[in-house]
């Protein structure tokens, strides 16, 4: 039957494209299915701010009147590589023709918008979920990271994509001793900065909005494919959190009185939702069903760099996790050449393994 690829132009066809992942997946017993109306409103260029400063094109790859692939075109303005764009949503049948002419439109709508090479996926920014899954099929993914099905890199690569970087996902055991030298370099730093940890209390406030906005965007510049959060970003940021994050895991580190540090770690809610079709129970009963945490960010502003600020927030991090009852840690994702992270892992937490990669894939328009 002929194939089509046409933008989704419809509340009906949006609808498609929303429920598609869930006849691909649907025998598959690691995909978590996305929080009810959450892919929705990230689409949605009227609420999520994100589209402020971006645009964007979905399709869907059609055989008859059964949708059989979508993806998502975009292109944003605070991205630092002006002559990129690129492409999320990214879900196909094993179809390597639907494959092609999904990439093609995407590829087509970048260029239209004087875009040379496309990028992706990214679920809309490196902010989101970053890469295709190429190692690490067999379980279920940490919160915040994405699933797909193992022949996806393969339909990529015969549609004339590459590599372009790959990010990395530790685990670490919680059950066993914290490492001596994480203990002895993170208790030295601490006392030498004369560093001080707190939380935030995910109030909605202004000025802790302001605080992470400023935090976040200053320790993560200067990372490829980077592009800083917007002031609006950074509160919903923070209002999603606050739906299930556990505010003493969220930690800021301040010196002379000034936030220099981040450190934010979330309770690995997946698991839970997978049970549940998406969806997170009420209250707070489900965090009995958690064993993992994932340390999503780790960072520190340029100023206050080559100082081990990371150790401290890594050691108290590690201990309040520890003491909350979690048995696994997620350290993820962490840029396969940054080198600065990966060596503190290693040496810190020498114990800690590298569980799944995901890859971001490229060519040029």
């Amino acid at each position: 039957m002929a194939l089509t690829v046409k933008p989704v132009a419809s509340e009906e066809e949006l609808q498609v494209f929303l429920e598609l992942p869930y006849r691909i997946y649907s025998t598959n017993p690691c995909w978590v299915p996305p929080c009810p109306g959450t892919e929705r409103w990230r689409l949605n260029t009227r609420k999520n701010p994100f589209f402020a400063h971006a645009e964007g094109c979905s399709f869907l790859a059609w055989r008859g009147k059964e949708a059989v692939g979508r993806i998502t075109a975009i292109v944003d303005t605070r991205n630092s590589d002006r002559e990129a764009g690129s492409f999320g949503f990214f879900e196909v049948e094993e179809d390597r023709e639907g494959a092609a002419a999904l990439l093609g439109a995407a590829a087509d709508w970048l260029r239209s918008r004087g875009r040379r090479r496309m990028l992706g996926p990214f679920t809309l920014s490196s902010n989101e979920e970053s890469g295709l899954l190429v190692e690490g099929f067999s379980v279920i993914p940490p919160v915040g990271l994405g699933y797909n099905l193992p022949y996806y890199p393969r339909l990529l690569e015969e549609c004339h994509f590459s590599k372009i970087k790959d990010y990395l996902a530790y685990s670490w055991d919680c059950r066993q001793p914290l490492p001596d030298r994480l203990v002895k370099v993170a208790r030295y730093a601490h006392k030498k900065n004369r560093l001080q940890i707190t939380h935030f209390s995910l109030s909605g406030s202004s000025s802790e909005t302001g605080v992470f906005q400023f935090l976040y965007n200053s320790s993560m510049a200067g990372l490829w494919g980077f592009a800083p959060l917007s002031r609006r970003e950074a509160r919903d940021t923070l209002r999603g959190l606050a739906q299930y994050a556990d505010p003493e895991l969220l930690l800021v580190g301040e010196s002379m009185g000034e936030p220099v540090a981040l450190c934010l770690s979330l309770p690995d809610i997946n698991p839970v939702r997978q049970k549940n079709r998406g969806i997170l129970p009420p209250g707070r009963a489900w965090h009995r069903d958690v064993g993992r945490f994932r340390l999503a960010v780790l960072g520190v502003i340029p100023p206050a760099r080559r100082r081990g600020l990371e150790s401290p927030l890594l050691l108290t991090t590690l201990e309040l996790a520890a003491a909350k009852g979690y048995q696994e840690a997620s350290f993820s994702l962490i840029l396969e050449d940054n080198m600065m992270m990966n060596r503190v892992i290693a040496k810190l937490v020498p114990d800690a393994r590298i569980t799944s990669r995901y890859r971001v894939y490229g060519r040029e328009l």
